[in-house]
């Protein structure tokens, strides 16, 4: 009997076969997304078909029973209709993974804190200025003690040769929460736990003197080749979407979130990393 191939459980003439079968349909329908985008279709065309009618087993990142489920990314990261013009909706087809209280409940107190960072990011599109104009905004005027939180060692920097305000980042905790994230896509995209280190980088994360890495920066120029060819996921792209890959040569896994079409994160799932 064939032994699985990978940690996803699957044989490799079970892959083989199912990316086959996607590469044939796509022909039909005048497409080619590539072998590695077959490939990792047909792991999750299994992975869902393996899945279906039996209820998760286990939370996105432990042991424990799932009591509900988690939205990845968070679903305060989707502008609510109340915001929105009339017939605009970025909360469907949303994301979600099994989880415990531990793991969605009481991490939701971080959500919010992580979304205020990332929609203030320089390089997003209209919808994240919109969206801290009346969610962010809100929550700011609300609490004094989140106002407190995101807005104290804030400073007035220039970049680009436009002023602008670079807030203060509790890094381990924003790095943790990009984390989680991560974990539960990989769950989401293959229905079984990350089973390595994830590390994570990000370019809205500057050096000392509030300028941008030159260490992340030369990061996602080495992999975007490789993560940019791969299929996006995601039914509300302006707000969110991610794509996974397999950096050749090596036993990563990569996975790209984007945020407003600016924010980005690589998440890179490995054996014998060290997680930050």
């Amino acid at each position: 009997m064939e032994k699985p191939d990978g940690n996803h459980g699957f044989t490799h003439a079970e892959i083989s076969y199912g990316a086959f079968c996607i590469s044939q349909e796509e022909a039909r329908q005048g497409k080619h997304s590539g072998r590695d985008a077959h490939w990792f279709a047909a792991i999750e065309r299994l992975a869902r078909k393996r899945t279906k009618g039996a209820g998760p087993k286990t939370c996105y990142m432990c042991d424990s029973p799932p009591t509900s489920v988690e939205h990845v990314p968070p679903k305060c990261f989707f502008p609510e209709k109340k915001d929105l013009p009339d017939g605009v909706d970025y909360r469907q087809n949303l994301f979600t993974v099994p989880s415990c209280d531990v793991h969605n409940t009481e991490k939701s107190k971080h959500d919010t804190y992580v979304l205020a960072l990332v929609a203030a990011y320089f390089a997003n599109n209209q919808q994240a200025k919109d969206h801290y104009g009346t969610k962010i905004l809100r929550a700011l005027k609300k609490s004094t003690g989140f106002a407190h939180c995101v807005l104290t060692g804030s400073e007035k920097v220039t970049f680009g040769g436009e002023e602008t305000k670079a807030l203060k980042v509790d890094t381990p905790r924003f790095l943790q929460e990009l984390q989680h994230m991560a974990k539960a896509l990989y769950f989401q995209h293959f229905g079984t736990r990350c089973p390595h280190p994830v590390q994570v980088h990000t370019p809205m994360l500057h050096d000392e003197n509030k300028q941008p890495r030159e260490d992340i920066k030369a990061l996602f120029k080495m992999v975007r080749p490789v993560i940019d060819d791969a299929q996006a996921y995601g039914d509300n792209s302006a707000i969110f979407h991610y794509r996974l890959a397999a950096l050749p040569g090596t036993a990563m896994t990569l996975i790209k979130m984007t945020f407003y079409q600016g924010a980005e994160v690589l998440a890179i799932c490995s054996p014998g990393l060290m997680e930050e």
